[in-house]
C-alpha cells in the first residue's frame, strides 16, 4: 500500500515537488509561506520554544498562533542546540516531507481499515487510493499545510475500529497519542477525534453490552481523552501571557457546511457554470459513487421508517463500527450546517467551538465515512451477484468513476512553487548580494510598507504589492523580526501597538515606548511604492534611503526620527485646528473637527462631551460638504472609546454617500 500510494502520488503531482522538496512552496499563497517561515525562524533565530518572535515585534506571539510546526522545529532546534546537527536549511524540506508523507500514510491507514473490514487486497488498495486522492484535504496542500494531514482522520477511524473488536490497552495508548498529535498539528482535528470518541463511548455505556469492565473503561477513557486533552491545553496555554485574543473570530456564520458542498462537485472542472457556487470552505464533495450510495441509504432508511421497521433504522451496514461512524459523521455535519444559522449571540454559549470558524471543514468526516461505506457495500453487492458480466460492469463503472473524479481533481493542484531567492541560504545568487552591503547588527527590527496586519479579527489589513513574501524574504535573510503580522487569533492589544504605523500619527506610535533598543529600524517597500498611503509615505520622508535591490527599497529609520515625525505632525494639526476655529467655517480650510462637546457623555477623550451611540444602529456622523481645497484625498479619523481594542464581535462600518459631485 505504501509503495502503490507513493507511485500514485508521483503520477498525480509529478516528480518535481519531491525532487525539489527543499526548495518548494506547495502554495503560491501566504499560508504555506507563513508556516515555513515561522518554523524556520523558530529554529534559526529564536531562543525560546513556546514563543515565536518573528512577527509583531517586540511582542512576538505564542507558537500556537503563528503556524510554527513544532513537531518539526522542536526536534531540529534540540539537535542544533545539542551540537548534533544544524538542519535549519532543511526546514522547508522537512515540512513538505511530512505533508507528502501524510498523503501516503492516508493510503496505508485506509488500506488497513478495509482489510479490517475483511475486504479483498485489490479492493482495499483501490479504495484507499481513490478516497485519498479525492479527499477535500488535497485542496489544503496548496493552502493550509497543517490541515492537509490526510492520514489523521482515517487513523482515528482505524484505531477505534480495532479497539471496538479488541479493547486492549495498546490501542488506548495509540488513540491517546493520536489525539495529542492531532491537536498539535491543528485544533480542528481535535473536534473530529472528540466527536468519534464521545459517540463511541456513549453508545457503549448506553447499550451496556459488556464491552469491557469498569476498570478498563475508566483507564481507556483516561488514556484516550483526558490525559491528552490536559497535556494539549497545558502546552498551548503555557507561556502565553495574552488574555485578549478574540473569542469569536469572523467567519463562523459564513464558512459553514452546506448540503450542495457535500453532494455536488462544486469547484471541480466539470461543475456547470449555471449552477450556484458556494464558499471554498464548504467544499467537501463526497464523489458520485458515494452520492449514489448515500441517496440509496436514505431511501432504504425512509422505507424502514414508514414500514414499521424503525428498530433497524440505525443499521446502515452489517458492521456496528461503520454504523457508529456513519451516524457520528451525519450528526457532526448537521451541526456544521445548522449551528451557524443561529443568531450571533448564541456563539457566546458554544465555548471553544466558536474558534472553529470554518464549520464547512467538519464535512470531511462525512466524506471519509461515506466513501468507506460505499466501497464496503459495493464490494458486498458485487460479491453477491451471480453474473460475471454484471460484476465486471459494476466494478468497471466504479473504478472509472473514482479514477476520473480523483485524478481530474488532484492533478489540477499546483503544489510546485519555487522561490530561488529565499532558498539561496548561502546567498550566492546575484540578487542576494545586497546582504553583504547591510550591517544587520545595526538594526533591531524590520518594518514593511505598505503595512499589513492579519490575525486579530479586529483590523484586517492585507499585504499589498506582495509585501508579505518580500518581508519574509528579508526577515529570513537577516533574522530581523517584523513589526508586521500575519497570524491567527493574535493578541489584540499588542497588535494595536504596531498598527498605528499605517494611521495618521496624531499621537506617538505606541510601540516606540516598548522597544528594547534605540537601534534603527530597517524599513522596506516595494520598488514602485504604488500602494503606500500618505501616512506610510511620511515615514519614508523621515527615513534615510539605503539602496534598492531585488525589487525592494531599503531605508534606515531612526527611532528618534519616528518620534520627531509624530511631534511635527501634531504641531501641524494644532495649527490647522486653531485656524479652523478662528475662521468658524470648516469649508474655508482643509480641516474639520467635531468634538461633540455639547453632548453629555460618561467619558470623554478631550473637551466637555463625546458621542455615545448604540453600535448596532446606524448613526450619522457628518452631513455636509467635505472640506477639500486643492487636494484629491481626504483623511477621516476617529478618537474612539477605551474599549476599541476590546474583544468585540461586531465590526465598525463607515459608509460615505456622495450626493453632489459638482
Amino acid at each position: 500500500a505504501l509503495i502503490i500510494g507513493s507511485i500514485t502520488f508521483l503520477l498525480v503531482f509529478g516528480v518535481e515537488p519531491v525532487s525539489h522538496i527543499n526548495s518548494n512552496f506547495t502554495s503560491a499563497g501566504s499560508d504555506a509561506l507563513k508556516d515555513i517561515y515561522n518554523t524556520y525562524y523558530s529554529v534559526e533565530y529564536d531562543t525560546a520554544y513556546l514563543q515565536n518572535n518573528s512577527m509583531n515585534y517586540p511582542y512576538g506571539d505564542h507558537y500556537t498562533y503563528t503556524g510554527n510546526q513544532i513537531f518539526v522545529s522542536w526536534p531540529v532546534k534540540c539537535m542544533k542546540e545539542a551540537g548534533i546537527a544544524n538542519l535549519s536549511n532543511y526546514i522547508t524540506g522537512l515540512v513538505n516531507f511530512f505533508v507528502y508523507l501524510s498523503v501516503i500514510l492516508c493510503v496505508l491507514f485506509l488500506f488497513l481499515l478495509f482489510r479490517e473490514l475483511n475486504l479483498s487486497m485489490l479492493v482495499s488498495i483501490f479504495g484507499a487510493i481513490a478516497i485519498t486522492f479525492l479527499s477535500p484535504q488535497i485542496d489544503r496542500i496548496s493552502a493550509h499545510l497543517t490541515l492537509a494531514y490526510e492520514c489523521l482522520i482515517p487513523l482515528v477511524l482505524l484505531l477505534f475500529l480495532k479497539f471496538s473488536k479488541q479493547p486492549k490497552y495498546r490501542y488506548s495508548i495509540l488513540l491517546g497519542i493520536t489525539f495529542f498529535v492531532s491537536g498539535i498539528v491543528h485544533p480542528y482535528f481535535l473536534v473530529f477525534y472528540a466527536v468519534v470518541f464521545g459517540m463511541f463511548w456513549l453508545v457503549k455505556i448506553i447499550t451496556r453490552d459488556g464491552f469491557c469492565d469498569t476498570k478498563r473503561l475508566v483507564f481507556s477513557m483516561l488514556i484516550q481523552f483526558v490525559l491528552p486533552i490536559v497535556c494539549f491545553f497545558l502546552l498551548t496555554k503555557l507561556g502565553d501571557p495574552a488574555l485578549d485574543r478574540t473569542s469569536i473570530p469572523w467567519g463562523f456564520k459564513v464558512a459553514r457546511a452546506r448540503i450542495e458542498g457535500l453532494l455536488l462537485p462544486v469547484g471541480r472542472l466539470y461543475y456547470p457554470d449555471f449552477l450556484p457556487s458556494i464558499r471554498w470552505e464548504a467544499y467537501s464533495y463526497i464523489g458520485l459513487v458515494a452520492d449514489i450510495c448515500f441517496i440509496t441509504l436514505v431511501v432504504v432508511l425512509c422505507k424502514k421508517l414508514f414500514t414499521g421497521n424503525a428498530k433497524s433504522i440505525l443499521q446502515v451496514t452489517d458492521n456496528s463500527g461503520l454504523n457508529l461512524f456513519f451516524w457520528t459523521s451525519v450528526l457532526l455535519t448537521a451541526c456544521a450546517i445548522i449551528l451557524p444559522l443561529f443568531p450571533e449571540r448564541y456563539l457566546n454559549y458554544v465555548g471553544p467551538l466558536a474558534q472553529m470558524r470554518a464549520m464547512g471543514r467538519f464535512g470531511w468526516l462525512f466524506y471519509y465515512v461515506m466513501n468507506i461505506i460505499a466501497i464496503y457495500l459495493l464490494a458486498q453487492f458485487v460479491q453477491e451477484r451471480k453474473s460475471k458480466l454484471v460484476k465486471a460492469l459494476i466494478t468497471l463503472s466504479v473504478v472509472l468513476c473514482y479514477s476520473f473524479e480523483a485524478y481530474s481533481y488532484a492533478s489540477t493542484k499546483n503544489i510546485r512553487n519555487d522561490n530561488a531567492d529565499i532558498f539561496d541560504y548561502n546567498n550566492t545568487l546575484p540578487q542576494n548580494a545586497w546582504i553583504d552591503s547591510l550591517h544587520i547588527a545595526d538594526y533591531q527590527s524590520l518594518l514593511a510598507l505598505p503595512y499589513f496586519n492579519l490575525g486579530t479579527e479586529h483590523v484586517w489589513i492585507e499585504a499589498k504589492d506582495d509585501m508579505f513574501t518580500k518581508c519574509v524574504y528579508v526577515s529570513m535573510k537577516t533574522g530581523l523580526p517584523m513589526h508586521n503580522a500575519q497570524a491567527a487569533r493574535s493578541c489584540i492589544s499588542q497588535a494595536y501597538m504596531n498598527i498605528p504605523f499605517t494611521w495618521e500619527p496624531y499621537r506617538e506610535y505606541p510601540v516606540l515606548q516598548d522597544l528594547p533598543s534605540q537601534k534603527p529600524i530597517l524599513t522596506i517597500t516595494n520598488a514602485e511604492k504604488s500602494s503606500l498611503n500618505e501616512n506610510e509615505k511620511r515615514i519614508l520622508q523621515y527615513s534615510k534611503f539605503l539602496f534598492s535591490a531585488n525589487g525592494i527599497n531599503f531605508y534606515k529609520t531612526e527611532v528618534d526620527s519616528l518620534r520627531k515625525l509624530c511631534s511635527d505632525y501634531q504641531k501641524q494639526l494644532s495649527i490647522e485646528y486653531r485656524n479652523a476655529k478662528k475662521l468658524q467655517d470648516s469649508i474655508k480650510t482643509n480641516y474639520y473637527f467635531q468634538g461633540w462637546d455639547s453632548l453629555e457623555s460618561s467619558a470623554t477623550y478631550q473637551g466637555a462631551g463625546a458621542l455615545e451611540v448604540i453600535v448596532s444602529k446606524q448613526t450619522v456622523l457628518y452631513d455636509g460638504e467635505i472640506p477639500v481645497r486643492g487636494s484629491d484625498t481626504v483623511e477621516v479619523s476617529f478618537m474612539m472609546g477605551n474599549n476599541y481594542t476590546g474583544d468585540l464581535y461586531g465590526r465598525t462600518t463607515i459608509e460615505f454617500f456622495i450626493q453632489n459631485t459638482k
